[in-house]
């Protein structure tokens, strides 16, 4: 006779919240004819993205973008560089990112955008990404109280032509 017994474990809570304070999208160029974005929080750690952009031109081998995430845990007083990356926006399109949060967000952004799989960006299409999703998946079960500023920055050769920058933080639950 043979005894079989299952335990269901579940992962233990997490302590803290995921916040985001504000975005900002800005316009740097007259290469963007529209940029608009807008968030809202729809469940605690649970935010929804949606931004629309619509290019001047075609943008192809010049055209890359910087993602960063700047870091400051409550106990100091300067922001630490976590993460900064600049690539050129047709490889990024092309590639499969190892780094787990990249490759998490890469997807997402593939889900619910229109973004092309090769380039170039066309001239007077609208680029949307609708309801792309941020929760709480995108982080370790143990995250220290922070602050952070987390972008991305778009740009023709060396000139910056638009950002997508948030504020936000992780809050100890109360």
């Amino acid at each position: 006779m043979i005894n079989l017994v299952v335990y269901q474990t579940t992962p233990a809570p997490k302590r803290w919240n995921l916040e985001f304070y504000s975005l900002t999208c800005s316009n740097s160029s007259n290469t963007i004819k529209t940029f608009d974005c807008n968030f809202n929080q729809l469940a605690p750690s649970h935010y929804n993205f949606t931004t629309r952009l619509i290019f001047n031109k075609n943008l192809d081998k010049q055209f890359s973008i910087r993602y960063f995430i700047d870091v400051k845990p409550h106990f100091k007083k300067d922001y630490i560089n976590f993460i900064n990356i600049k690539i050129n926006a047709c490889d990024a399109i092309r590639t499969n990112y190892e780094i787990p949060l990249l490759k998490t967000l890469m997807l997402e952004m593939r889900r619910t955008s229109n973004i092309p799989y090769q380039c170039p960006f066309k001239k007077d299409v609208l680029y949307e990404f609708k309801n792309l999703s941020v929760t709480d998946k995108y982080l370790l079960m143990s995250v220290p109280n922070l602050n952070f500023t987390n972008g991305f920055e778009l740009y023709e050769s060396s000139n910056l032509i638009g950002s997508f920058i948030t504020k936000g933080g992780i809050t100890s639950k109360t």
